[in-house]
């Protein structure tokens, strides 16, 4: 005679399967936060070297070796490698998810 689920049986197996849906969830929030984290990290790191950059622009400005309109050139070449670098980054996360 095989054996018969009691109604405390079927409560629990109700129980443990409303706990896997909710940590399966959990888990699929944790995977998209670490995304964002990766991706916020990667935009902070940009923003700190275009800091940088324009610290060392200032200090060549305040020092007189070079003119405005050669920082300038130096800032927007810059700015357009940092674009194409975030889009590289951008470009590899998305394939690794």
């Amino acid at each position: 005679m095989p054996y018969q689920k009691t109604a405390k049986d079927k409560a629990w197996d109700k129980e443990r399967q409303k706990l896997k849906s909710e940590i399966n969830g959990l888990t699929v929030k944790c995977g998209q936060k670490e995304h964002t984290i990766q991706c916020q990290t990667g935009e902070i790191a940009i923003l700190k070297n275009k800091i940088e950059k324009l610290e060392q622009a200032i200090s060549y400005l305040t020092e007189g070796k070079a003119t405005p309109e050669e920082i300038l050139k130096k800032l927007d070449k810059n700015a357009e490698l940092a674009d194409m670098m975030q889009f590289l980054a951008r470009g590899i996360q998305g394939m690794l998810y």
